[in-house]
């Protein structure tokens, strides 16, 4: 291990001395590359374990779709993209135009469409798949290099079937990228109201840029639940922390925390071909930045209604699937993402976003939406609990024939500790890490080791809305084991 280690140390800074003329960047760059290295994500869970919830039966339905949603995906985890999904139709989302760029396998069950299969069923979502293993150049290559909500906004107008009537408050995000109102109160069809008599009804809805909030492994649940620190915004750095965030971006082919193309717009549908003009960043009415691209838009007005809480980064398990999986955009506008996550993106703590999701939801009047919504963004089991009731058809191991007696074995241990756990168990998963770490490992330094665990069990299928068991829904008893 040495050996290879001293190795790729040595290839690392052959390549840097061999394309870099700065030894500065080069030293930047084997430092991040042996950041990377001395990460440990092998007692990580596999990301995509969570089988997706979803509330799409309990949403109220319109005839007519007043906000339209459009992403285009790819190796998204689908319960993200359910949540993400559910986040926006709080907020005043209609219906959600999905296009999945992955490339899955095809002897594997497709759980994406699996996942989105509820909200498809009431058209809630439109699930497309023709584009799946499409390079994107191919998609849409008279604007290409473009990204993937740029791509999303282009097929809605490639697709006649796909138009929405005009009035319709169309946002094109990625999977990661969640809006904000900057007044709680408001929604997004009061961002419709403020655009669709605008002279340009278009606004740029700024990024605030998420970082890991301490995170390798990734946590189980919501993005908005488990990512509460970000970076400074451009109005609160110094001009040396800003200078220091662009650098950083350019050397590491990251996204810029600001600039131009840190933001996405909303636009108010008036027929295909205007809102055709529009790119990934920009849907203005004016000249666009460069001339000199395919771009055909120009910057979409500023505004402070809303912005873009950016979950573009996360835990270090998830950047790093994230970098395997590549961009949208190849070429010199593609570069391969580099580093662990930035230490600046979790430089301010900020629940604003949680806080006020909570709000929306224990505003919900609809009972059963209320209390489906809470177990959506709600705590979550650890990943490796959820892998573990995965692989298991029962959720539990299976009480052994004879439970092995626990005595005691020996004049060093003459006396034993039990801990039992007795009746329901639904919290278990949430604070089995604290009771391991406050319990368990007192006591077993305290009886060297001498400790057994008995659990007297429950195993429970479904719920009703006030999380009560219902008597027809239990499996038998458990006998006490170990």
């Amino acid at each position: 291990m040495a050996v290879r280690r001293t190795l790729g140390w040595a290839l690392v800074a052959c390549a840097g001395l061999l394309h870099r003329a700065d030894a500065a960047t080069t030293t930047k760059q084997v430092q991040k590359r042996a950041q990377e290295e001395a990460l440990d994500l092998s007692m990580c869970t596999a990301l995509g374990v969570e089988t997706a919830p979803n509330c799409a039966q309990h949403w109220p339905r319109h005839e007519e779709p007043r906000i339209v949603l459009t992403a285009l995906v790819k190796d998204t985890v689908p319960a993200d993209l359910v949540r993400q999904i559910e986040y926006h139709l709080l907020l005043g989302v209609d219906a959600a135009i999905i296009f999945d760029n992955s490339c899955p396998d095809d002897s594997e069950e497709d759980t994406l469409e699996a996942a989105l299969a509820p909200y498809a069923e009431l058209g809630i979502v439109v699930f497309r798949k023709e584009y799946r293993c499409v390079e994107a150049i191919d998609i849409i290559p008279e604007k290409y290099p473009i990204g993937g909500s740029g791509i999303a906004v282009q097929l809605m107008v490639k697709i006649p079937e796909l138009h929405p009537k005009n009035g319709t408050l169309i946002l094109a995000l990625d999977d990661d990228e969640y809006i904000a109102m900057a007044d709680p109160q408001t929604t997004l069809l009061d961002l419709r109201h403020e655009l669709i008599h605008a002279e340009d009804p278009s606004i740029a809805m700024k990024w605030h840029m998420f970082g890991s909030s301490g995170h390798t492994c990734q946590p189980s649940g919501s993005a908005v639940r488990n990512f509460l620190h970000r970076s400074k915004l451009e109005g609160e750095m110094t001009d040396e922390e800003r200078q220091s965030a662009l650098d950083e971006a350019a050397e590491f082919h990251l996204n810029p925390p600001y600039g131009n193309h840190s933001q996405k717009y909303a636009v108010i549908w008036q027929g295909p071909d205007k809102v055709g003009m529009c790119d990934t960043h920009n849907c203005g009415r004016g000249a666009p930045p460069n001339p000199n691209s395919n771009n055909t838009a120009g910057p979409s007005p500023p505004s402070s209604f809303a912005y873009i809480a950016h979950y573009a980064y996360q835990s270090e398990q998830h950047w790093k699937a994230k970098k395997s999986r590549g961009r949208t955009t190849k070429g010199a506008r593609g570069e391969s993402r580099e580093g662990t996550v930035p230490a600046r993106y979790s430089e301010v703590y900020d629940d604003s976003i949680r806080r006020a999701l909570e709000e929306r939801i224990d505003n919900i009047t609809l009972p059963e939406l209320r209390t489906c919504l809470k177990t959506v963004f709600g705590p979550t089991a650890d990943p490796a609990i959820i892998a573990a009731e995965v692989r298991s058809a029962t959720s539990c191991a299976p009480p052994p024939e004879e439970a092995p007696r626990c005595g005691v074995t020996g004049t060093d241990q003459e006396t034993r500790l039990a801990v039992a756990f007795y009746g329901a168990q639904r919290s278990t998963p949430l604070t089995l890490a604290s009771i391991e770490k406050n319990l368990y490992a007192p006591l077993l330094e305290a009886s060297d080791a001498a400790m057994d665990v008995f659990v007297h069990a429950m195993v429970v299928r479904n719920l009703d809305a006030v999380s009560r068991v219902k008597s027809e829904v239990t499996d038998p008893i458990l006998n006490p084991s170990p």
